[in-house]
């Protein structure tokens, strides 16, 4: 006959390891499509931010006087499309024109970045 301690584990024992073991995998999977959801909103607030810095860049390099305007466009970027709004305000100082640049996934009504400068007239 085999003693308690050679018999190795019961089905509870079993049954109870399995359980803990499904818990802790279904934690992990939960976890990991919350990174993954994360990782996607990262990567879309930093495409947006290097579309509105493009914006601002392109207004500097432009020979076009400066006026009060306001400009919009699409901006397609890793599949995913974009609009942005450049808003070109008179300063309150003489000279200077406020450039505010706006960046939102089409389908959304939520502002993802909003970034500004100043600009002397050339």
């Amino acid at each position: 006959m085999f003693s308690r301690a050679e018999a190795g584990f019961s089905l509870i024992e079993t049954i109870v390891a399995l359980g803990v073991l499904a818990t802790a995998a279904v934690s992990i999977g939960a976890l990991s499509r919350g990174s993954i959801g994360g990782v996607k909103q990262l990567e879309t607030r930093y495409l947006a931010r290097t579309i509105a810095q493009q914006k601002l860049v392109e207004q500097f390099t432009s020979n076009v006087p400066l006026r009060a305007d306001v400009l919009e466009g699409k901006t397609q970027q890793l599949g995913q499309n974009f609009i942005w709004t450049k808003t070109i305000t008179p300063a309150n100082q003489d000279g200077l024109f406020l450039v505010v640049v706006e960046v939102q996934l089409e389908a959304s009504d939520t502002v993802l970045v909003r970034t500004s400068t100043l600009k002397g007239v050339s």
